[in-house]
């Protein structure tokens, strides 16, 4: 019938074109899909556990700035029998306490918030040495003839009465300060300790940071040689009294400590 129907002359119709020709998958190694997931949750849990340590960092930052903005406490009501009334709130640890030997050499400060009387402040508690309450004696009597003022301190002994007031007071609340706890209740065991100074809660600043913003304000000349003049006392009397915790007095006392001036 297709010869019928073509017309006489007309050239053959063109064959079919060849099927297509596929080619063949490359081979993919089997993918362990139980690791990739253990490797995307080792990475989310670092990242988590990065962000918690950030978290408690900035929350304890401004725990300390809340904590020293606080006033201290009346020295007037800091008697000897306040501790039995006494609540404390909170405890603080300097960051120099890092420095204090493990031996118990080095005096161990702490920051304790306390609460008695319809009173609330900063309270400063230094562990000290059997040696250390005589040179804290002989540098409060250089400093004053030195015409410098010194916070008011008294020194507990080992053992006394007010000595164990302070320690069941820490131990009625240590729930809420468990951590500063620790350490404090670690230096009232240590058997180189041989007294308890409670003192004036003093916030600590640079002298730098204090001596320049003086030479930028309008301050008169005499205001700023007052100043300097003081500066130079307290320098004297750290030699005095080899005082290493103020001034950096290279290369002897090292790096010294910037807060503390």
């Amino acid at each position: 019938r297709e010869k019928m129907m073509r017309r006489p002359g007309a050239p053959p119709p063109p064959p079919p074109p060849p099927p297509p020709t596929r080619e063949p998958r490359p081979t993919r190694e089997p993918r362990n899909e139980l690791a990739v997931l253990k490797e995307d949750l080792k990475t989310v849990k670092e990242q988590l556990r990065t962000e918690t340590d950030n978290l408690k960092t900035a929350k304890e930052q401004l725990r300390k700035e809340k904590f020293h903005k606080q006033l201290q406490f009346p020295w007037g009501f800091l008697d000897p029998n306040i501790w039995r009334s006494a609540d404390i709130t909170d405890v603080m640890l300097p960051t120099d306490v890092s420095k204090a030997g493990e031996d118990g050499s080095h005096q161990a400060v702490f920051f304790v918030h306390l609460r008695a009387r319809e009173h609330t402040g900063i309270v400063t508690l230094k562990f000290l040495t059997k040696d250390e309450p005589a040179r804290i004696f002989y540098a409060d009597c250089v400093y004053t003839l030195l015409g410098l003022s010194t916070p008011r301190f008294r020194i507990v002994p080992r053992g006394s009465e007010e000595w164990n007031c302070v320690k069941e007071c820490v131990e009625r609340k240590r729930a809420s300060y468990e951590d500063a706890a620790k350490q404090f209740m670690g230096k009232w065991e240590k058997t180189t300790i041989g007294a308890l100074m409670v003192m004036d809660y003093v916030k600590g600043g640079k002298a730098q940071d204090a001596l320049g913003a003086l030479a930028a304000s309008e301050a008169s000349n005499r205001q700023v040689t007052q100043t300097f003049e003081q500066v130079g006392r307290m320098l004297v009397g750290d030699l005095l009294t080899y005082n290493c915790d103020r001034f950096a007095l290279p290369p002897h006392w090292g790096e010294g400590n910037e807060g503390n001036s």
